[in-house]
């Protein structure tokens, strides 16, 4: 029998804040985009990029949910700049042991501590298994569409990050772990360029 179900703790607890924490706090932005709207759309390109790939059955569900869950501790830390997540050395250890203490403590709120599983799927997020690299070519991919409408609308500062920082993290892609992506990643770097 499932454990005791904390409603107040689900609809009013952390999670919730994934709605009114905004991503890319760094640059003026236009359009605000929250944590919430970013992991809907990550969600959707995975399962998009499922269908691509012919991922399915369990497969396919473990994408779907490490992708709702991929940026569950941004409820409590908010949106850490890529250039911080990916500094290598003690600053990005530091940040990965902080980003995992808070999604397992939001992930812990909204399963009432009772269910292991979702952490799973927050860490198998950034995992190099089929599950794991179609989720982050989804979080690329997202990022990618909000700073290409930013972009349009004439954001100097979105223009400057696609041809700058969204160009490095493209190449991080053009490895042997994102091989199945080579014929997206062309179609992005396009995208990207324009």
């Amino acid at each position: 029998m499932p454990g005791r179900l904390d409603m107040k703790k689900l609809l009013m607890g952390s999670t919730v804040r994934a709605a009114h924490i905004h991503r890319y706090s760094s640059i003026p932005i236009l359009l605000k985009e929250s944590v919430a709207e970013h992991s809907f759309y990550v969600a959707i390109y995975t399962q998009v990029l499922c269908d691509y790939l012919k991922v399915a059955g369990d497969n396919r569900r473990v994408a779907i949910e490490a992708a709702l869950l991929h940026d569950i501790e941004e409820c409590l830390t908010g949106d850490f700049l890529r250039s911080f997540k990916k500094s290598g050395g003690e600053l990005e250890k530091q940040i990965k042991k902080a980003a995992e203490t808070c999604a397992f403590k939001v992930i812990g709120e909204m399963f009432n501590h009772s269910d292991v599983v979702p952490t799973f799927f927050w860490g198998g997020a950034k995992g190099n298994h089929t599950e794991g690299r179609i989720v982050q070519m989804a979080d690329f991919l997202s990022v990618v569409s909000y700073l290409s409408k930013e972009s349009a609308l004439g954001n100097r500062y979105a223009q400057q990050m696609m041809s700058t920082e969204l160009m490095v993290y493209l190449n991080t892609f053009r490895n042997a772990l994102f091989s199945d992506f080579q014929d997206i990643l062309d179609e992005v770097e396009g995208i990207i360029r324009e």
